[in-house]
């Protein structure tokens, strides 16, 4: 028996072995600690303790990269962050990388909830518009929650794409009209993007009065099904 601040349980712990079945207890019993004491060095990815750092894996653990240059996250961080990583002396701490927690931001419930409170106060209201498209689309706060609510492959980056949707539209390739499938009267327009290189589209919807409002986003290329050839 160990002292519970005696640094061993820095890296020791019920658990540290894959398929561990040990468990753990504190009690009031004397100090019992063998001269000879060497423990067993845990496993990859077990190393430090839970308890402490609230990590149940550490980031040498094989579902991490191996360093910062086989990380995709870093490797699309762009060329002026990764110059400015490499004059620093970066070295790989992925529980504290600035670009992982960029790339997670807009995952989580709050997070959905913080950017349709800044979708609100910064496009609500607004148009944006396209080189090949004619008329000004406009962004309501149906629009924001349409988007937002949307699932796919991509959801933390999809959601952060609406906060910077007019430069994202101005970059898109239109494809063109089609119908609305729910409602003849409604002509739908088509925007192809990207995320991460996988295809997403953005639909906005033109009513009979000629308004035209952006609608929401997707992932699933059967939206391309409904436009008019």
């Amino acid at each position: 028996m160990l002292p519970v601040d005696d640094p061993f349980w820095n890296l020791h712990h019920p658990g540290d072995r894959w398929n561990c079945k040990c468990s753990l207890e504190q009690t009031d019993e004397p100090v019992t600690m063998p001269d000879d004491l060497e423990p067993t060095p845990p496993q990859r990815g077990l190393e430090d303790n839970p308890g402490k750092d609230g990590h149940t894996f550490n980031d040498t653990h094989p579902y991490f990269p191996k360093d910062c240059s086989s990380c995709f996250v870093y490797r699309h961080s762009g060329l002026t962050n990764r110059l400015k990583m490499l004059f620093i002396n970066r070295e790989k701490d992925c529980y504290n990388c600035p670009f992982i927690d960029g790339c997670l931001y807009g995952s989580t419930k709050e997070d959905v909830k913080h950017i349709k409170k800044e979708a609100r106060k910064a496009i609500q209201g607004s148009t944006i518009t396209h080189p090949e498209f004619n008329r000004e689309i406009k962004i309501s706060r149906k629009s924001i929650d349409e988007w937002t609510n949307q699932p796919h492959i991509h959801y933390a980056e999809k959601n952060r794409m609406i906060l910077h949707i007019d430069e994202v539209l101005k970059k898109s390739t239109y494809l063109g009209p089609g119908d609305d499938k729910k409602n003849e009267n409604i002509t739908i327009h088509l925007f192809e993007t990207s995320i991460q290189n996988d295809k997403t589209w953005i639909i906005v919807k033109e009513y009979p009065d000629r308004n035209t409002i952006l609608y929401s986003i997707s992932d699933s290329a059967n939206v391309l099904k409904a436009l008019r050839k």
